[in-house]
């Protein structure tokens, strides 16, 4: 956050600087099989541990079926993202794309890629460490936001490291800034 608002108070700035997000890369690449896939799937690995956190593939069939195309996404896991993110993009390519056949077998990568997209995310999802709960809870009740701002904040760091938390958060950020300003 206070790379995007400035001027924010010392509760706010403390708040902030006490969320951790996790480390992740992801790798994205079309192709054109010969056999296109069922159209959505998505695949997780058995272990943490490994360097796949999550595969996920949309086959995109025109009517006219002169397009076939298949975009795979391999996401880093929270073991391997962090040590990816410093790495050349070939170097992500090649250690997701051969964790990825070897741990699911799901899609067959050995076709040369149409496209590739290498995205590294050092802010990807927050943390909910040890003691977030109690920070949370001071910034919802010690009035971080000020009465006399017309801001509020939301995201999945105050709601829950996922879509549900993001969007509950956003909410209750609508209504807190509807209330603030008075506007029933």
């Amino acid at each position: 956050m206070p790379k995007i608002i400035k001027g924010l108070n010392k509760k706010q700035l403390a708040f902030f600087a006490s969320v951790h997000y996790s480390t992740t890369a992801v790798a994205a690449k079309t192709f054109n099989p010969k056999i296109t896939p069922q159209n959505y799937n998505i695949a997780y690995p058995r272990k943490e541990r490994t360097t796949i956190g999550a595969i996920t593939i949309v086959s995109d069939i025109m009517k006219d079926e002169i397009k076939k195309t298949t975009l795979v996404k391999l996401y880093a896991s929270g073991a391997s993202g962090k040590k990816l993110c410093i790495e050349t993009d070939d170097k992500i390519d090649a250690t997701l794309s051969k964790a990825a056949f070897l741990s699911n077998k799901v899609f067959d990568m050995s076709a040369n890629p149409t496209f590739r997209y290498i995205q590294r995310w050092n802010e990807a999802l927050p943390e909910f460490n040890t003691g977030h709960f109690h920070r949370l809870h001071a910034f919802m009740s010690d009035e971080i936001e000020s009465e006399n701002d017309n801001i509020t904040f939301a995201g999945d760091y105050i709601g829950g490291p996922f879509i549900e938390g993001a969007f509950t958060s956003g909410v209750n950020a609508a209504l807190r800034l509807n209330q603030r300003l008075h506007l029933q």
